[in-house]
C-alpha cells in the first residue's frame, strides 16, 4: 500500500507539472470513486472536490446530488481521468495556536499507516504551480501526519524539518548530505521521510 501510494505520488506530481491547469475542482470534471462517511457509510459514485470552499460534491448512481464537508467525511478517493492516477484525500484537524481547529481535507503524497505520512493542501489564494524539483511556497502547503492523526505543518526549511522529525538527527543529517538531497525537492523530501520511518 505504501509503495503504491508513493508511485502514485510520483506520477501525480510529474503530471501536475505539465497539467497544472487541470484542477480537481474543474467545473467540468467529475471523477468516479469512493467516499467513507464519518457515520460509517461507504458511498460509490462520481464526485467533484471544490478546493476553494472545501466542499465535496457527490453524485450517486441514481443521480442524486449530495454535498459533504470535511466534518462529515473520513476519506474519499477517485480515479483522476485527467491525470491518469488515483488520488486520496483524508479529513483531519489541524490545531493552531489559540483555536481548536476544524476538520479540513488533505491530499495524500506519501502514506505510511503506522509511521509518519506526508499530506498537502493546495493554497487557493494563488494560481497552482506544481514542480517536482522545487517546493513553491505559493502553490501548496505540506503537512506531516503522525499515526495519532496529529498534524504538523512543514514550513519548507531545514529548521522546520528537524523540528518535526525530532529524533535521529545525526543519522538524518548524514543521509541528506551523503545523498545530496534537497529539502525543497518533493521527490527528495519523500526519500528523507521514507528513510526516517525506517530508522
Amino acid at each position: 500500500m505504501i509503495k503504491t501510494l508513493l508511485i502514485g505520488f510520483l506520477v501525480l506530481f510529474c503530471q501536475l507539472c505539465s497539467l497544472s491547469q487541470n484542477l480537481v475542482d474543474d467545473k467540468e470534471e467529475w471523477f468516479y470513486g469512493k467516499v467513507i462517511l464519518a457515520k460509517g457509510d461507504t458511498l460509490l459514485g462520481t464526485m467533484q472536490y471544490e478546493m476553494q470552499s472545501g466542499i465535496l460534491k457527490f453524485r450517486s448512481e441514481d443521480n442524486a446530488l449530495r454535498t459533504f464537508s470535511a466534518l462529515q467525511v473520513i476519506s474519499f478517493d477517485f480515479y483522476d481521468t485527467v491525470l491518469k492516477t488515483r488520488r486520496y484525500f483524508y479529513s483531519l484537524t489541524e490545531h493552531k495556536k489559540g483555536d481548536y481547529g476544524a476538520p479540513t481535507f488533505f491530499g495524500v503524497l506519501y502514506f505510511n499507516e503506522n509511521k509518519i505520512s506526508l499530506f498537502y493542501k493546495e493554497n487557493t489564494r494563488y494560481a497552482p504551480i506544481w514542480n517536482t524539483r522545487a517546493i513553491t511556497r505559493e502553490a501548496y502547503e505540506l503537512y506531516f501526519i503522525f499515526p495519532d492523526k496529529s498534524v504538523r505543518r512543514y514550513h519548507k526549511s531545514r529548521k522546520s524539518l528537524f523540528s518535526i522529525l525530532s529524533e535521529h538527527h545525526s543519522e538524518l543529517k548524514h543521509f541528506i548530505d551523503n545523498k545530496s538531497l534537497m529539502i525543497h525537492n518533493l521527490n527528495d523530501l519523500v526519500k528523507i521521510l521514507e528513510y526516517y520511518n525506517n530508522l
